[in-house]
């Protein structure tokens, strides 16, 4: 038996399966079991359905505390669930987007968003560029196959701000 690549084994005849999921992001799979090429009807409970865990932001480094008003900068996140190292937009075999979208900014002003992030190393961390724009003390937050991060407590105390501005002469 196998999901994907990944084994299963019978714990009890006809009723118990283990199996080990594959590297991914998502939420809301269902199951469709196949033994002796006999497919089951997939199986899609609201109380059991199977999820990745949502991503956990945990630090940024590179330019995102110092942005340059003209974006363009590379920054990374750093967490953990982030999935598998791929490109924005690529599909995996069983069809999910593994789209990323970074955000930064302010409850009650902009947001920031940074649409061609990629996942630089597998779970850990994310590879962005910063926009062109101004502001300060912003919060970070990034979405992964429709599931928004969270800050994990005592860590991710991070605020990004863009350079501030530098006056080189007055005239009157």
């Amino acid at each position: 038996l196998a999901y994907g690549s990944a084994a299963c084994k019978v714990l009890r005849d006809h009723d118990t399966l283990q199996c080990k999921t594959e590297p991914g992001v998502g939420m809301n799979f269902g199951w469709l079991l196949t033994v002796a090429s006999q497919d089951s009807t997939r199986w899609i409970a609201q109380s059991n359905v199977t999820r990745y865990k949502t991503p956990v932001l945990t630090g940024i480094r590179g330019a995102a505390f110092d942005m340059s008003t003209k974006g363009a900068e590379e920054f990374y996140l750093e967490g953990d669930y982030f999935g598998p190292a791929t490109s924005t937009g690529t599909s995996n075999d069983e069809g999910y987007q593994n789209n990323v979208l970074v955000e930064y900014g302010r409850d009650g002003c902009h947001w920031f968003q940074t649409p061609h992030c990629v996942i630089a190393k597998a779970q850990v961390a994310v590879l962005c560029k910063t926009q062109p724009g101004a502001g300060h003390s912003f919060s970070y937050r990034i979405t992964i196959a429709n599931q928004t991060s969270v800050i994990k407590p005592g860590q991710g105390d991070f605020m990004g701000n863009y350079a501030p501005p530098v006056l080189f002469s007055l005239r009157p």
